[in-house]
């Protein structure tokens, strides 16, 4: 098992929950995906190659990044090992920041701002995620958590 189960049950579960009150964009299986799947998947915010402690501090500071990742994650674990695959779930990290970011704050008087740093901040990640990320997506496999 690569993530050593990052996340409890009950805080996956809430997870999946802002995934959908924000109709994230995600594969049709991730939606049905066991619990018990998704938390052997997600590992929180950054690479599999970061230790749990570091990995456990940087969500915390990104913590409003967890839905976007979590999904991210079981992309990660089960879409085909190709770069179409891996430059898809990176750009839909993206979308699903821009999303939240635009469905949390437009209504919040100087929203605006807000919804700028959050989506810069998604933007980086992605980026960061398409520019070092390709060999942890190569190595994670379903056959590693399941």
């Amino acid at each position: 098992m690569r993530n050593e189960y990052f996340a409890r049950t009950e805080h996956v579960l809430a997870v999946r929950r802002v995934c959908g009150l924000f109709e994230f964009i995600a594969p049709p299986a991730f939606w049905s995906a066991d619990i018990p799947t998704l938390r052997a998947v997600y590992n929180g915010i950054g690479p599999d190659r970061w230790s749990g402690h570091f990995r456990r501090l940087v969500t915390f500071l990104l913590a409003w990044f967890e839905a976007a990742a979590i999904i991210h994650d079981w992309e990660y674990t089960f879409m085909p090992k190709t770069y179409r695959a891996f430059t898809a779930a990176n750009w839909r990290f993206a979308k699903n920041v821009c999303r939240e970011a635009i469905m949390y704050y437009r209504d919040i008087p100087g929203g605006w701002r807000m919804i700028a740093r959050r989506v810069t901040e998604g933007l980086l990640l992605a980026m960061l995620c398409q520019f070092f990320g390709w060999s942890g997506f190569l190595t994670a496999k379903p056959e590693d958590i399941l």
